[in-house]
């Protein structure tokens, strides 16, 4: 007769690596907000979708696929912050975070039509004028 303590599998030993700081960042954030990893993806995917941040440099606009190259991103993270997976594992940190970059508005879109106004829309156009000819000058 054998014991059942014979006939137990064997369990294998795996040393599971310690997280990235970056994801552990993630992963407190989230905890914090009570969101969980996906749900997050899928909030920035809309947020990127709607602001029109890397359409063209991801090529797709895809929802699962965004979240399956996410999930990819959280395994594969290097320290090399020129990889396509950190860059976009901090751009959702600093999304988490609230830090989210606005591109400035230009001056024209912002004036009423007064006197004032007006002024300031012909001082705009000189000063973007001469930037463009200097730019034109140095190359």
């Amino acid at each position: 007769m054998t014991k059942k303590s014979d006939t137990k599998p064997t369990k294998s030993i795996s040393k599971k690596q310690p997280k990235h700081p970056l994801v552990q960042k993630i992963d407190v954030l989230l905890k914090k907000q009570g969101k969980k990893f996906s749900s997050a993806v899928r909030d920035f995917h809309g947020h990127c979708v709607d602001k029109k941040i890397h359409d063209a440099e991801e090529g797709t606009k895809d929802e699962k696929s965004w979240l399956s190259n996410f999930k990819k991103y959280r395994s594969r993270i290097s320290e090399k912050s020129q990889d396509c997976p950190y860059r976009m594992l901090q751009e959702l940190l600093h999304y988490l975070e609230g830090n989210i970059p606005i591109a400035p508005q230009p001056l024209l879109n912002l004036v009423e039509n007064d006197p004032i106004c007006e002024a300031m829309k012909k001082a705009s156009k000189k000063i973007y004028q001469e930037i463009q000819d200097s730019d034109d000058e140095n190359f």
